[in-house]
């Protein structure tokens, strides 16, 4: 399989945020609820992990959010003006040593992430975030549009993973988690949004 980041060591803000066909089918739909969220968080703090070329960054930022970010490739974010940390999704807590965050986001990053390392990443993403946060991510699902979109992944060398509930939920320990479905194109299953606030 290829390095799942290396790819995007050439890639820059306007090549990734182009809306090709895959976006119409795994992602339109969700962004129906994605961005409503989104519009719940005024000028909190925002820790958004694996932001990329911060396609969502900019709804948080109109919200007077503060945004920092976490990418293993900053480049893609140069444009946005804000700090990214050089990190990985599973291993980026110590660059924040007594920093906290009112919300902790990531939206499409976890398909890289295999099961120890989306576990970590949620212990990570936990581990910054205030008593009361709220911590919002995607994970895609182990069926329909999410599993047909691992198979394809794969078929370019490409290692993407897909989860039910009952492989991540463990993880979140004792905070308060929402699950909820979200459908691509036709109605079909995607990915899930998965809410968690920290006790």
């Amino acid at each position: 399989m290829a390095n799942n980041y290396d790819r995007y060591s050439t890639w820059d803000h306007r090549k990734m945020n182009r809306k090709g066909l895959s976006y119409y089918i795994y992602r339109r739909g969700p962004d129906t609820v994605i961005f409503p969220l989104i519009n719940t968080f005024k000028h909190k703090k925002v820790l958004e992990v694996g932001l990329g070329a911060g396609y969502y960054t900019g709804y948080f930022q109109r919200n007077g959010c503060a945004v920092t970010g976490v990418d293993i490739n900053p480049h893609l974010g140069s444009h946005l003006g804000i700090e990214i940390v050089k990190a990985c999704a599973d291993d980026f807590s110590a660059f924040f040593t007594g920093k906290t965050f009112d919300v902790v986001a990531s939206f499409w990053m976890t398909e890289y992430l295999s099961e120890q390392s989306l576990k970590g990443f949620i212990a990570e993403s936990l581990k910054v975030l205030d008593p009361g946060g709220v911590f919002i991510t995607t994970i895609p699902q182990n069926r329909g549009l999410g599993k047909l979109h691992v198979f394809l992944s794969a078929l370019k060398r490409i290692e993407k993973f897909h989860y039910a509930p009952a492989d991540f939920l463990p993880f979140y320990g004792s905070a308060r988690v929402t699950v909820q479905s979200l459908c691509g194109m036709f109605g079909l299953p995607y990915s899930h949004l998965v809410c968690a606030t920290k006790p």
